[in-house]
């Protein structure tokens, strides 16, 4: 179980056993991997890029002109995410994370 709270200077504090807070470092490989080949895990694929349009020529159209700009919006909030891990120390049973970055 993770507890959050606001810090005095806006940043967020996860507070956790460090097995758990070590655990997140596992999450931007495979979320990269997903994110750069979809076909890898549909399932997980269609949770990062859910369908826009019911009609699946209307889909296909919204894809053949978005998708990369999709997979690149989501690389950036990877990026973010491994930068907040990165300024973190599991092993204190804590992540600190800024307002803004």
């Amino acid at each position: 179980m993770l507890n959050a709270h606001r810090a005095e200077d806006g940043s967020y504090q996860l507070a956790g056993h460090p097995a758990i807070l070590r655990s997140l470092w596992t999450i931007p490989g495979v979320l990269r991997k997903i994110i750069e080949d979809p076909d890898s895990n549909k399932k997980a694929a269609e949770r990062l890029f859910p369908p826009a349009y019911s009609d699946p020529v209307a889909e296909t159209e919204h894809r053949r002109l978005l998708e990369d700009d999709l997979q690149k919006s989501q690389l950036q909030k990877l990026i973010v995410f491994e930068k907040v891990l990165a300024r973190s120390d599991a092993g204190m049973g804590a992540l600190n994370i800024p307002e803004r970055d």
